[in-house]
C-alpha cells in the first residue's frame, strides 16, 4: 500500500534543507531527501513515499520521526535540527466481524466459510448473550464475509457487527513436519487459529507410514501440541497473515 511522509516546516534559511526521517525511535536516519526553501520564514514541504504495506499487518501503530536541517549545516551535526513525529495507525486489510447470540433460547452451529487465514469450517453451538469475534478479508463488508456466511448467522440466531477493537495480526507462521517413521497409529496436531476471538482450535490428523509434507499455518503463538508429541517438529516463522 503506498503512502506519504508528509513533512511541513517553516524556514528561516534560503536554500537546501535535509529531512531525515526513520520508522521507530532507533536506528539510522535516511537523509536522501533535500527539498529547496524560499526561508524567511515561509512554509516549506517535502513529500517522501513511504510503502505502508509491511505496517498494515501489525496491531501496534508505527512511529516515524526525524528532523529538519539546513544543508549548510554538516550532515550528522546536531545544529539546526527541527525535530518532527508522526503516529501512523494500520489499515487493516483483516477486519473482525462480531457475532453475538441473540435468540431467547439458543443460536446454532454454522459454517464461517473462510476467514483470513484458510477455511474455518462449523463453529458450535452458543448460549444466549455469548458471542465471538472471527477475521474476514475486508471484514465485515470484504469478499470473505460472503451473503451465505452471513444469511447463516442470522438464521443461527446470531446478530452481526463490526468489531473494530480485534486485531488480526497477532499470529505467527508455524511449520508443522510430520515423521512418518514414529512407532504408532497415528494422531494429530491441535493449534489456534487466529480469526477467532475467543480462540478457534482447529486440528490436522496424521497417519503413521503415509508421508505428508510440512504444511504452514498460521497460529497463535505456543498454542500448539499432540497426542503424539514425539511425531511432529515445529518450525516458527514470522507475523502473520
Amino acid at each position: 500500500m503506498p503512502g506519504t511522509l508528509q513533512v511541513d516546516f517553516v524556514a528561516n534559511y534560503t536554500g537546501g534543507h535535509r529531512v531525515c526521517w526513520r520508522i521507530g525511535t532507533s536506528g539510522p536516519y535516511d537523509c536522501t531527501t533535500i527539498v529547496t526553501c524560499a526561508g524567511l520564514g515561509a512554509t516549506c514541504s517535502a513529500s517522501i513515499p513511504v510503502d505502508l504495506t509491511p505496517y498494515n499487518i501489525q496491531c501496534d501503530d508505527i512511529i516515524f520521526e526525524g528532523y529538519v536541517q539546513p544543508v549548510c549545516y554538516p550532515d550528522g551535526s546536531t545544529s539546526g535540527q527541527v525535530p518532527f513525529s508522526v503516529l501512523y495507525s494500520p489499515i487493516w486489510p483483516c477486519g473482525a466481524v462480531n457475532f453475538l447470540c441473540a435468540d431467547p433460547v439458543a443460536c446454532t452451529s454454522f459454517d464461517l466459510g473462510t476467514g483470513c487465514h484458510g477455511t474455518l469450517g462449523t463453529f458450535q453451538s452458543k448460549a444466549t448473550g455469548e458471542e465471538f469475534s472471527i477475521c474476514y478479508d475486508g471484514g465485515i463488508t470484504g469478499p470473505d464475509f460472503t451473503t451465505a456466511v452471513e444469511a447463516d448467522a442470522l438464521a443461527a440466531g446470531y446478530t452481526l457487527a463490526a468489531d473494530p477493537l480485534i486485531c488480526c495480526y497477532e499470529c505467527i507462521e508455524l511449520t508443522i513436519t510430520f515423521d512418518d517413521t514414529y512407532v504408532g497409529i497415528g494422531g494429530r496436531v491441535q493449534y489456534e487459529v487466529c480469526d477467532g476471538t475467543p480462540p478457534l482450535m482447529v486440528s490436522l490428523a496424521y497417519t503413521v507410514g503415509v508421508p505428508s509434507p510440512p504444511v504452514t499455518v498460521c497460529a497463535r503463538p505456543n498454542s500448539w501440541s499432540s497426542d503424539l508429541p514425539g511425531a511432529f517438529t515445529y518450525t516458527t516463522g514470522a507475523a502473520c497473515p
